[in-house]
């Protein structure tokens, strides 16, 4: 209970310290916004979550629809003073934890630092990139890593095919780590077995996608490196279809109306998308004397990337250690998922069956089936406010292993979007447990400009 009743005092203390310091509204604002004369509201609600106009602004590249705002737009970006021109932004983000054995951790205060640049040179070519620093808590050490660093290229101009090359979050499912206000999403980052692999943080190669049918379908194929285990000489492949019903078309042109730009209610849509989707790969997992090589698990709280004893990723390179045994997993992931605004409330969903047929170093003939699911429910009552619950599960029929989760969040943006202030519990359901547990309660911020 006391454990409790500091954490609510903190929280108390984080509302009231930037109060002080932000007593009208964000003094800062995104590169993007800056630079488009826009506000941030027509491309984000709570950043990083994207409105349909800002997915439709990503998907082409960080270009709005074309046509006369565009235009527009582009003759204001030609005038912008030297800060304006700077084509970066920061994103720092303090976290406090709340474990239910241990207390209260401050280890991530001013734990991460993320600068973002991204553009569009020309009608054809455009970039984005990310590079994060972070800080082991219990240590100190501070690590560096690139998450994100990609080149876009449109051959014709349109967005009817796209060319991205480079280090990227592989368009699979409609959600992304990247850009949501919630914790990480499992279907996106758990690991299966001994095989270290799963969709985010991000991939290496190259990604098609592309906006068809008069802007109601979209399309991404790709192929990659892999990742969270050792080189893949076979490599894997991707790809995903999806539809979308009603509101702004995925290109970010309403039927019937003339693009404007401005949208003071840009996440009302009214519209569904259904999306199904599939991914193929291999991987060789290599066994040493005390352990696998591999990917830390992405933390159930931060859309950032942590990485450990992975070469290139700032991680021990296993340099001069002998492995024991090397066999190879062949595995696939495959469902389909749906984002739905109506009104006020954006419900996402999805389904994944995932299959390794010998995931596990000490059995090579056992293969695992996991069914992964999710839904999530985003209540925009006001573009200060903003509470979110989502529900996961995760079952493995052949083992009878089986987790659930709960997870409320309550998201603030007093001081306009550049300051998100959230508060979040995890609640966990274990095979043969009568009940959920509340594990881990956090607080914290997130600043962007």
């Amino acid at each position: 209970m006391r454990n409790k009743s500091v954490f609510i005092i903190l929280i108390l203390a984080l509302l009231a310290l930037f109060a002080s310091i932000y007593p009208n509204k964000s003094t800062a604002i995104p590169y993007w916004s800056r630079i488009y004369k826009t506000e941030c509201h027509t491309c984000h609600f709570h950043f990083p979550k994207l409105t349909p106009l800002g997915e439709a602004f990503r998907k082409q590249g960080f270009r709005f629809p074309d046509g006369p705002y565009e235009e527009r737009v582009s003759n204001q970006s030609r005038h912008r003073n030297v800060f304006e021109s700077l084509p970066l932004s920061v994103d720092l983000t303090s976290i406090s934890e709340l474990e239910r054995d241990e207390g209260i951790s401050f280890n991530d205060f001013g734990g991460d630092f993320l600068i973002m640049s991204g553009g569009a040179l020309n009608r054809k070519i455009s970039f984005y990139g990310s590079i994060d620093f972070f800080v082991d808590g219990a240590s100190d050490d501070i690590d560096v890593i690139i998450p994100r660093m990609s080149i876009m290229y449109r051959p014709f101009g349109n967005s009817l095919l796209n060319i991205k090359v480079g280090r990227f979050e592989p368009r699979v499912m409609g959600v992304s780590n990247f850009r949501t206000i919630t914790p990480a999403f499992g279907i996106l980052n758990r690991t299966v077995g001994d095989n270290e692999w799963n969709l985010e943080p991000f991939q290496q190669g190259i990604e098609l996608s592309g906006i068809l049918g008069n802007g109601r379908v979209a399309y991404s194929a790709g192929i990659v490196e892999g990742r969270g285990n050792q080189q893949n000489d076979f490599k894997d492949f991707y790809g995903r279809l999806e539809y979308k019903f009603g509101g702004m078309r995925l290109d970010g042109i309403q039927d019937g109306e003339q693009f404007t730009g401005l949208i003071s209610n840009s996440w009302k849509d009214n519209s569904l998308t259904v999306g199904i989707f599939g991914y193929h790969g291999e991987a060789d997992i290599e066994r040493l004397e005390d352990g696998f090589v591999g990917i830390e698990s992405f933390g159930p709280f931060s859309r950032k990337v942590r990485a450990a004893h992975t070469p290139g990723l700032g991680g021990d390179d296993n340099e001069g250690v002998r492995f024991e045994s090397s066999k190879r997993d062949r595995f696939y992931k495959t469902g389909a998922d749906i984002n739905w605004f109506t009104g006020k409330w954006n419900i996402l969903g999805g389904y994944a069956l995932q299959h390794h047929n010998s995931p596990l170093s000490t059995d090579a003939d056992q293969s695992i089936t996991e069914h992964q699911a999710f839904v999530e429910i985003d209540y925009a009552m006001s573009h200060w406010f903003t509470p979110t619950i989502r529900y996961e599960v995760f079952l493995q029929e052949n083992r009878g292993d089986m987790l659930q989760r709960i997870q409320p969040q309550l998201n603030f943006m007093p001081f306009g979007p550049s300051v998100h202030i959230f508060i979040s519990e995890d609640f966990v359901k274990n095979v043969g447990e009568s009940g959920f547990s509340a594990t881990t309660g956090i607080a914290g911020i997130d600043i962007v400009f």
